[in-house]
């Protein structure tokens, strides 16, 4: 990596200061920068998955992302990895590294992605992985997902509700679940 010479910093003992994104090198090889800030955070139902609202929602006062992080990691890069429906709770990972973040939701990169789902009324196993495995169209084109596993509740409870749990090789958000209800409308649809 070349530097020109009026971007160089010439660092003459411990106590100089350097900018925290400076390239650093000894005797003229490379010194490999910090490595990526990395959060994780569990996202509660009700929030947006962004750093600020828009502003023509800022009368409702609607709780997000930036609420929750201090500002030093916002200063410093640091930004949410995907997103969740704003309904939904779970784990958000934030990075102040943008390649990793790239590397993460890039459905051509194949990260695996893993979602529950809780449903009100029977599941008909078959049907649902037939279904997923075929796609499920949403705004983005036709994704698929394979079913994991369907968990039926123990004993009464306030609601009837089956879990799901879904693996999807290549879409970032629960969606997929969503346009699943509104074309489905089998025995578990709403």
């Amino acid at each position: 990596m070349k530097v020109p010479f009026e971007e160089r910093t010439v660092i003459r003992g411990p106590k100089q200061k350097v900018r925290s994104n400076a390239i650093l090198f000894i005797d003229g090889k490379l010194i490999p920068g910090p490595a990526p800030l990395l959060m994780v955070y569990h996202k509660p139902k009700f929030m947006l998955s962004v750093m600020e609202d828009d502003k023509k929602y800022l009368d409702q006062q609607r709780r997000h992302l930036g609420q929750v992080l201090h500002p030093r990691y916002a200063r410093a890069g640091v930004h949410p990895v995907g997103r969740l429906d704003y309904d939904t709770s779970g784990l958000i990972l934030f990075s102040s590294d943008g390649q990793l973040t790239n590397k993460l939701l890039h459905p051509k990169k194949g990260v695996e992605k893993e979602y529950v789902a809780t449903v009100m009324g029977e599941v008909n196993k078959e049907e649902l992985k037939e279904k997923l495995a075929a796609g499920v169209e949403t705004t983005e084109g036709v994704h698929t997902a394979t079913l994991l596993e369907v968990m039926t509740s123990d004993g009464p409870s306030e609601r009837d509700e089956d879990p799901l749990i879904l693996r999807n090789n290549n879409y970032e958000d629960e969606e997929e679940i969503d346009e699943l209800g509104d074309d489905y409308d089998g025995p578990y649809s709403d």
